[in-house]
């Protein structure tokens, strides 16, 4: 069985030029400045913050397989970018700003106040020569089947008791796997009407970017799915010519 794509890695920030070839086609690379390295004639259209990405994946006969939390080392915001040829997300991954090792007890059983010095001083060393990294991950044109937009309403339960109404909206865009089975990359996320509106018009970009780079048109369809405690309904537009997410034949990398 083909492995389930490895969409998210780890990286540090201004080595791009040191990345093999088919290293750059499968995940970005991060510029000296902590910004994604851009590719030749490569240009950004729509850039945003939102919460860590995740990746729903479907069996070939269409059940769900499980769902996978990606970029979960980094601790700060995830933050976007859509370009023309395709969508990055990057985190940071904070540097502790305190840890176990900078205290000595016996230091700190003599004279608590150096203690205290030592570790504030092992901190700021940590902090000035602690190598920076970034968990990223990138979707390209030529992999996504299709972009989509669902919505959950179901009920949750209040923390005193009884239940109230829960919605929520996500957009998501599906790569295939080579064995017939299939990701659903959560790319936006939201829970009130201002968040809504957001989710939509990022499916709205995501489409015309797309559009960009097929021969056709994209299908529209939708579907509803109760599952008895939640009822989703998707509207999913599907674009021919997705390639599976894999090594290239012949790797034409620009730049």
């Amino acid at each position: 069985m083909v492995e389930l794509p490895k969409l998210d890695v780890i990286v540090s920030p201004g080595e791009a030029s040191t990345y093999a070839r088919p290293w750059r086609y499968l995940w970005p690379s991060i510029d000296s400045s902590g910004e994604v390295a851009l590719e030749s004639d490569e240009q950004v259209l729509h850039q945003w913050i939102g919460a860590n990405p995740a990746m729903l994946w479907f069996k070939p006969d269409g059940s769900k397989g499980g769902l996978t939390l990606l970029l979960q080392q980094a601790t700060s915001g995830c933050h976007y970018t859509l370009t023309s040829s395709r969508i990055i997300a990057i985190a940071k991954i904070d540097i502790p700003g305190m840890a176990r090792e900078d205290y000595s007890l016996k230091l700190a059983l003599v004279s608590p106040g150096l203690a205290n010095t030592v570790a504030a001083a092992k901190q700021i060393t940590r902090r000035l020569t602690a190598k920076t990294w970034y968990c990223v991950l990138q979707i390209r044109f030529e992999w996504a089947e299709a972009v989509g937009v669902l919505a959950a309403v179901g009920e949750k339960k209040k923390l005193f008791g009884g239940t109230r109404a829960s919605t929520e909206k996500r957009c998501f865009v599906e790569i295939p796997v080579a064995d017939g089975r299939k990701a659903q990359v959560w790319l936006s996320r939201a829970k009130d009407e201002q968040g809504f509106e957001a989710v939509d018009d990022l499916s709205r970009k995501l489409r015309d970017a797309l559009s960009s780079h097929s021969t056709q048109e994209p299908s529209m369809t939708e579907g509803v799915h109760d599952t008895g405690q939640v009822v989703e309904t998707a509207t999913q537009w599907t674009f021919d010519g997705a390639q599976p997410w894999s090594f290239p034949a012949h790797l034409t990398l620009p730049g």
